[in-house]
């Protein structure tokens, strides 16, 4: 088996923190969609039992060294275990081309993973409700946010990140977005533990709004309901965050927001409607004067995942 497949970043539209369980894993309600902004990966089943994981991309030689280890990177940590759970006794060889860059929200390595443990599993297995429920908690030990991947393009996800319920793509009404990547690698375990110290879980209950859209399939999601309560955590920890969010915020009548822990910044107008080209100029125009990318995309609605 030869493979060529694309991985998409992922932006959490919305977050409500709900609580914390005894093992002081945080219980979320999000709202998640996939984006047009992919990792390029290659991959090879082998005969043999040999496996090879090889990553490029613009990063550190420290970066690249944990991203090109086994037992490091995600996507291969996947394979190994797929193989291992299905009882496969075959290797592989990961080729990476990395664009989604680490630290910024968009769940890069989770993508990796998810996109390969599915790859696999469509093209090694017999598919049904028992192995994929078999492959669920794969995804589940790799990490929280992995599970999405395994599904469409937008999901309600809850939990860990473990529970997902495909929504229909009609139910978000929003297409065009901007997103801002500034160069700052933010650490989601540092926010995480900042939530810890500060938040009084008690206050914390499921998210109305998300249980509608998850149980009314004619509840919409528009760029109104756009909310992230990790933000405030974000920037006390990151706040040089805060001066991409101001000059963003320059471009009125948007919804702007953190995706995840940071550091993406996302936006899309108000209206839900589409973003022309002098938009898009005058929000790099605000931005000229900060270290970041400005990128143009969309949700994405029919799969492309895979080639």
């Amino acid at each position: 088996m030869n493979k060529k497949i694309l991985s998409p970043a992922k932006i959490n539209l919305r977050i409500k923190i709900r609580g914390i369980n005894s093992n002081f894993y945080h219980l979320l309600d999000m709202v998640n969609v996939k984006i047009n902004f992919y990792d390029k990966i290659d991959i090879e089943i082998l005969e043999s039992k040999n496996k090879t994981i090889n990553v490029k991309g613009d990063f550190s030689k420290e970066e690249l060294a944990l991203l090109n280890s086994i037992e490091n990177n995600l996507a291969s940590k996947a394979a190994v275990k797929f193989l291992e759970e299905f009882e496969i006794k075959k290797g592989f060889n990961i080729k990476i081309d990395k664009l989604i860059p680490s630290g910024a929200g968009l769940g890069g390595g989770s993508s990796n993973a998810g996109t390969v443990l599915k790859c696999l599993y469509d093209n090694l297995i017999k598919t049904d409700d028992k192995s994929f429920i078999a492959l669920q908690k794969i995804a589940k030990k790799i990490g929280a946010d992995v599970s999405f991947f395994l599904f469409g393009n937008s999901s309600i996800v809850q939990g860990i990140g473990d529970l997902v319920t495909e929504i229909p793509r009609e139910q978000i009404k929003i297409t065009d977005m901007v997103f801002i990547l500034p160069s700052i690698n933010c650490d989601t375990e540092k926010v995480f533990d900042l939530v810890r110290q500060l938040r009084d879980f008690s206050q914390d209950t499921a998210d109305k709004f998300i249980s509608q859209l998850k149980d009314n399939g004619k509840s919409v999601f528009t760029p109104k309901d756009i909310e992230n309560d990790l933000e405030e955590y974000a920037l006390e920890v990151y706040p040089e965050l805060e001066k991409y969010i101001k000059a963003a915020k320059v471009k009125k009548n948007w919804a702007w927001s953190l995706s995840g822990s940071g550091s993406t910044i996302f936006g899309c107008p108000l209206d839900g409607g589409k973003i022309t080209q002098d938009d898009f100029e005058e929000i790099v125009e605000n931005l000229k004067n900060l270290n970041c990318k400005v990128l143009r995309g969309e949700i994405l609605g029919v799969s492309k995942s895979f080639m």
